[in-house]
């Protein structure tokens, strides 16, 4: 039985309101888009710029594994949302681009996400918000060590 405090309990109720708060608010501009979905096209927005970037970079970004992230970029690319085109730099890879319906979303998603975040973490004081992105970073090393 779990604790009555359990910190993956929590998270876990936290993320089903954030993608049901993010789904909620997309459905009218976005239709069925997913909250992964979201996250990657804001992901590849704000990496294409700068770099390639391939479906091994979202796996890392996104600590998913490689069939769930080849399922929903498979999704993404049926729904119009990205391209996979042979990397110049490893040929062996396939480059991920939003496609011009993805790219008009963007602005879209950004201001959502803000909105979201603000919603999250109104009425807590800056340096509590510090403390929970540390604390977060430690969960994140505990995890990756335990593998």
């Amino acid at each position: 039985m779990l604790e009555k405090h359990s910190a993956a309990l929590e998270i876990a109720a936290l993320t089903n309101s954030i993608k049901r708060e993010m789904s909620h608010s997309l459905k009218s501009v976005a239709g069925d888009l997913t909250g992964m979905q979201v996250w990657i096209i804001c992901y590849i927005a704000a990496e294409a710029p700068c770099r390639e970037v391939l479906q091994r970079d979202v796996e890392t970004a996104f600590n998913i594994t490689r069939p769930t992230a080849s399922g929903i970029l498979q999704r993404m690319e049926r729904d119009g949302l990205i391209l996979r085109q042979k990397s110049i730099i490893d040929g062996r890879q396939k480059q991920l681009i939003l496609t011009a319906k993805a790219r008009a979303l963007c602005d879209y998603i950004k201001d959502l996400s803000y909105s979201v975040d603000a919603k999250m973490t109104k009425g807590i004081a800056s340096e509590k918000i510090q403390i929970f992105f540390e604390v977060l970073a430690a969960i994140k090393v505990n995890l990756a060590i335990e593998k």
